[in-house]
């Protein structure tokens, strides 16, 4: 009984407040935007590392491309993203 009562409370605690959902939900809305202001081969490269979990070694292979090649890219990205994101966050 007490591991039942201990699972419920842990359960409650992960799930945030409604106010945290909606933030939450309008952060996840916020990145689909900002990612669509990027250009394909940018989201590519930020799906494979974020979303994939690829490896720099990975994401190289998968492109044909040195892994220096894709640290650059991702860097640029990644800027990229950023900005997109302060613009989201300044249109809002």
């Amino acid at each position: 009984m007490a591991l039942r009562e201990t699972s419920a409370r842990r359960d409650e605690r992960s799930v945030p407040p409604p106010e945290g959902q909606v933030l939450a939900r309008e952060d996840a809305e916020a990145l689909v935007r900002a990612m669509n202001r990027l250009g394909s081969n940018d989201r590519l490269l930020i799906a494979y590392r974020w979303l994939l979990d690829l490896s720099e070694a990975e994401m190289a292979d998968a492109l044909e491309v040195p892994a220096g090649t894709v640290k650059s890219r991702l860097s640029r990205a990644m800027t990229k993203l950023r900005t997109a994101l302060l613009a989201e966050e300044a249109d809002a």
